[in-house]
């Protein structure tokens, strides 16, 4: 048997009720992992948590929540050789179907029944881990207006008010952005680390080659904001006269504090007046996928 944590938040809602973690124990147990529940004792604990179980020599955390948690779980273990593995209960899971993990968590802990190992590239925002992307604009004032109360009774349907409310309240101000010795005047900017955005939509093509992939939009307004939405709903985004592409190994987002920042689907606090810097790690993290 392989030594596991599950780290979770036992105040996060039902589901993550005791009969829900003796499945999850159980379903691990069968696919090879004596897993010990590990809860977390308030915001941000997760990492160290993760932290304590790598230090320990654990073999496998896995990170029993959604986006967030998993994000915090790999920022205390990278640069470890404890690998990393996903039990989604969150609200948008995007991680789950980036990378195959089925979003029930009991089905998802009977499939790392002999699961394969690869590498995940981790971006840095500042000096602040992520895995998915790190933006600048309307996503993430979106991400700021999502409700707790409509998140818990809406699921990912909460993000339709939310999206109501930044069209009425985004003011949508133009900022700079550094990358490739050459500068962008953009309302919105993503350095995405993997393929899919916001849930099921593609933005960009996945990265590789030591790089992020960054898109910028320069549409201004509300009118640019909608037109941006429905063409990402339709896959064309990137015929947009206002989109660009390009991979990097390096961008610097310069913008006032009237614009928001985001990492995977948390708003990212920032020293006001000052660039942030995003990059690769130079450290890879370990990540356990399902067999099939």
């Amino acid at each position: 048997m392989r030594s596991a944590v599950v780290v979770f938040n036992p105040l996060a809602g039902k589901r993550r009720s005791p009969a829900l973690l003796a499945k999850l124990l159980a379903g691990l147990r069968q696919s090879g992992f004596e897993a010990t529940p590990i809860p977390t004792r308030g915001p941000g604990d997760a990492e160290s948590r993760a932290r304590e179980a790598a230090a320990e020599g654990v073999e496998t955390v896995f990170a029993l929540g959604g986006d967030g948690t998993l994000r915090e779980c790999a920022a205390g273990i990278l640069g470890s050789e404890t690998a990393l593995a996903f039990l989604p209960t969150g609200t948008m899971n995007v991680m789950a179907l980036e990378l195959g993990v089925p979003v029930r968590p009991v089905r998802a802990a009977r499939a790392y029944a002999g699961a394969r190992e690869t590498r995940l590239g981790v971006g840095l925002a500042g000096e602040t881990p992520f895995l998915m992307q790190a933006s600048a604009g309307v996503d993430a004032f979106l991400i700021a207006s999502l409700r707790p109360r409509e998140k818990k009774w809406l699921g990912w349907a909460s993000v339709v008010p939310a999206i109501l409310r930044s069209l009425v309240r985004y003011p949508f101000p133009v900022f700079e952005v550094e990358s490739q010795s050459r500068t962008h005047r953009v309302t919105l900017a993503v350095a995405s680390n993997i393929l899919r955005y916001g849930g099921p939509f593609k933005l960009t093509p996945r990265a590789d080659d030591g790089k992020l992939q960054l898109f910028l939009f320069s549409g201004r307004g509300r009118g640019g904001a909608v037109r941006f939405a429905l063409s990402l709903l339709l896959g064309r985004h990137l015929r947009l006269r206002e989109s660009a592409l390009e991979p990097t190994r390096q961008v610097k987002l310069k913008a006032g504090p009237e614009v928001p920042f985001q990492i995977d689907g948390d708003v990212l606090a920032r020293e006001p007046g000052r660039p942030l810097v995003v990059s690769l790690a130079q450290d890879t993290l370990r990540l356990l996928l399902p067999a099939a």
